[in-house]
This record gives C-alpha cells, sequence and structure tokens, in this order.
C-alpha cells in the first residue's frame, strides 16, 4: 500500500518542520503546495527536501485562498503521478497520530472500494495557550494537552485512488469530505472513520502566529470570494482582522484563547467559549526528531508580515498583464 499527503501551507514556518518529519515517518511521500509564504516556510521546505525527505514543493503565487481548488487538483495529480492508494488532505499544522505504519495500513485497508477515510481531529490547545516553554521551538512539545471530548468533532478527508480518475469528485472546503459535484447539486459520497487513527491538531501555538494568521488569512479570503458574496467565508478571521485593525484587540494570551475558542466551538452552554482545565487530558504526541530549521523566535512579527504582503501584493498588481488587474498564479515545481 501507498499513502501520500496533500497539504497547502502558508506562512506556517513555525510548524513546516515538525509537520514533514513527523508525517514522513508514516508515509511514503509528501506534497506540499507554498502558498505564497513570505516568512521562512519556502527555506524549510527547501532544507528538508536537500536533507533527503520524499518531499515535492510546488510554489503558487495566487495570494488568494482557494484550498479546495488545490487540494483537489493536488490529490488527483499526485494519486496517479506517485501511484498511491491513498491521499491524506493535511493543513500544515495537523500530525497523523496512529500507533504505527502497519497499523495505519489495517485501517486503511477497512475502508469499503466506494468510499473515502475520515479521520477524526483531535485539538491540541494546552496546558496553557501556547504551551508550558515559550523557548520550546517545536509546538509539538510545547502543547502536550489535548480536548479530552471534543465540543464540536470535525473529520478530515483521505482521499481513494478512483479519485483521481472521476472528475466529478473535489475535496471540499476545509479538507472535511471528498464530495461529488453534479447537475444536481453537491453531496459527500460514502466516508468510513478510520479506526485508531487520528489528527493533532496544534492550531494555536503563540499571539504572534495567531496575529499574522488572522491578518494574512483573511486577506487571502477577501481575495478568493466573488464580488457580492458578503464576505462571510471565514467569518472568525474576519472578527479577529477587524479587532486587530481597529486595536481593540492585542497580540497576547488572550488572542490565543479567543483563536482557541473559536477552534474548539462553544461551551455546553452555548456561551461560554473558553476551555476550562478539566477539559483537557495530558496525552502528549511523541517526538522522535530534532527540529535543525526552526527559529525559535517564532518568526515574523504581525506587522512585519502585514507590511511584506501587502507591499509584494501591490508589485504583482503593478506587473500584471495591462488590463487584467491581477497577477500570473498557479502551482509550480
Amino acid at each position: 500500500m501507498r499513502i501520500i499527503a496533500t497539504c497547502m501551507a502558508a506562512n506556517e514556518a513555525d510548524v513546516i518542520e515538525a509537520f514533514v518529519r513527523h508525517n514522513a515517518a508514516l508515509l511514503d511521500a509528501l506534497v506540499v503546495l507554498d502558498h505564497a509564504s513570505i516568512d521562512a516556510t519556502s527555506r524549510i521546505l527547501r532544507s528538508l527536501g536537500e536533507e533527503g525527505f520524499r518531499l515535492v514543493v510546488l510554489r503558487d503565487n495566487d495570494r488568494a485562498f482557494r484550498q479546495n481548488t488545490r487540494q483537489t487538483w493536488l490529490a488527483r495529480h499526485y494519486l496517479e503521478r506517485l501511484d498511491a492508494d491513498f491521499c491524506f488532505a493535511l493543513d500544515a499544522d495537523e500530525l497523523i497520530k496512529v500507533s504505527s505504519r502497519a497499523a495505519l495500513e489495517r485501517a486503511l485497508g477497512a475502508i469499503p472500494a466506494d468510499a473515502a477515510g475520515g479521520v477524526a481531529v483531535q485539538n491540541y490547545v494546552g496546558p496553557t495557550p501556547t504551551g508550558d516553554d515559550g523557548a520550546e521551538p517545536n509546538p509539538v512539545r510545547r502543547l502536550t494537552h489535548r480536548m479530552l471530548v471534543e465540543r464540536k468533532q470535525a473529520h478530515k478527508a483521505v482521499v481513494p485512488r478512483f479519485f483521481a480518475r472521476d472528475p466529478a469528485l473535489h475535496v471540499s472546503a476545509g479538507n472535511h469530505a471528498v464530495v461529488r459535484v453534479g447537475a444536481g447539486g453537491v453531496a459527500a459520497i460514502p466516508h468510513v472513520r478510520l479506526d485508531g487513527a487520528f489528527l493533532a491538531h496544534y492550531p494555536v501555538r503563540s499571539p504572534r502566529q495567531v496575529a499574522r494568521k488572522a491578518l494574512l488569512g483573511w486577506l487571502s479570503h477577501r481575495l478568493a470570494l466573488p464580488p457580492g458574496s458578503g464576505e462571510s467565508l471565514a467569518s472568525h478571521w474576519r472578527g479577529m482582522f477587524e479587532g486587530l485593525a481597529r486595536g481593540e484587540i492585542g497580540v497576547d494570551e488572550a488572542l490565543a484563547r479567543r483563536a482557541i475558542a473559536l477552534y474548539v466551538g462553544p461551551g455546553a452552554d452555548g456561551v461560554d467559549r473558553q476551555v476550562r482545565p478539566e477539559e483537557l487530558t495530558l496525552d502528549p504526541l511523541a517526538v522522535g526528531y530534532e527540529l535543525r530549521y526552526t527559529d525559535p523566535g517564532g518568526g515574523l512579527a504581525p506587522l512585519a508580515a502585514l507590511a511584506t504582503w501587502a507591499d509584494r501584493l501591490v508589485s504583482e498588481l503593478k506587473s500584471a498583464p495591462s488590463g487584467t488587474g491581477t497577477p500570473a498564479a498557479g502551482p509550480r515545481a
């Protein structure tokens, strides 16, 4: 059995090395689409490739966030090109959590021939919003506690080989499902949850990381939205973006807690969104590697990231072919 993963990563320099080193130990290949990163993500991926990891790195210079379109293309193309049986559609902050490669193959082998896989997400958000040791550059070592019971259980798609031969199949927004698109609308195909396998998710790793994601993420989503759409997509990033822009929220622990609440969902009363200590359980993911290329300083400051991103966008718009108003874009090696 050959198993791969595809990932669209933008400005994930604090976690991308852990993502590659951990997941590469379980998979036959990783395909990462570097989505116009302005931080050290590109450098780290290049260094990992030179180190010898089974890693395909592409570059997408379109600053608009078109994840489902890109992930659909990546899965369809590389299932065939790498002769793979299954493809995990991952984000850069998701690490496959399973006891062994053999256990992963057993779980995948139980998926019926006409179905996709679904892998449950476990959110690692403690013991504090940014971990115990701020000097430790690896968030997988810092964040050792996960939600004991997920407030809203999410699953991510494991794409089967037949996906590559059926142009009507697509990866849904957020990588949550494989869907069939036709004249009758959009409908998910059958999914089977993987037994004994999870995705360890590290969505909140520092206040600076959250601020960068809110500032750049919301603008990238806006670029992808059609005119008149109401800009409702990714409203959680919009709220944090507007709060940062108005100076109403700071780049601090409170911002990290707010981001965690958005990811895990509201409490039992539907109002209290803060994660309480009794909701967490100690369950550290094993770390059998050392980071070699990750900056322990935490990467670009949010204002620097926003200024660099905006400056490059303006340069691209000014250099676009006359009359188009948009820069050339798309995945490339």
